[in-house]
């Protein structure tokens, strides 16, 4: 029984955490022409009751579909801005993502724009929190 409500409380606390570091919208999805450059934007919200810091950053994710086609988000994800920053308690933060469309691609791709947080007071937090954010990006036709 024990048992039972240490897990019950680690999963409370686990769904807090989930919940209490907010960014909208969940997902993008664009519709894109070679050659042309995007600006998109993620609002990030601390509902924490500290301080935390934010270093943005990205990575591929594939498509079932078109693994052979996939370029890497390197080639196309050209500036995040602000590059790190420092969120107060209930304060909001906008990020700022200009994704290049290289004239190669083909069919569609994607990215995930992920959000690691740092806990800046003294007692930091148990695990490493990270939020991500798929952009999905598919040629016009």
């Amino acid at each position: 029984m024990k048992k039972l409500i240490l897990l019950f409380f680690l999963f409370i606390f686990a769904v807090k955490i989930c919940y209490a570091f907010n960014i909208s919208p969940h997902r993008y999805e664009l519709n894109v022409v070679r050659g042309k450059t995007y600006k998109i934007e993620f609002k990030i919200v601390n509902v924490y009751d500290y301080t935390i810091s934010v270093k943005p950053c990205f990575y591929d994710k594939k498509l079932p579909e078109n693994q052979k086609q996939q370029i890497s988000s390197k080639k196309w994800i050209k500036k995040i801005t602000p590059e790190k920053f420092v969120l107060k308690p209930k304060k909001t933060k906008k990020v700022k993502v200009k994704i290049y469309i290289p004239k190669e691609m083909a069919g569609k791709s994607a990215v995930m724009i992920s959000f690691p947080i740092e806990k800046l007071e003294a007692e930091q937090l148990p695990v490493q929190m990270v939020v991500s954010v798929p952009v999905y990006v598919s040629l016009r036709e």
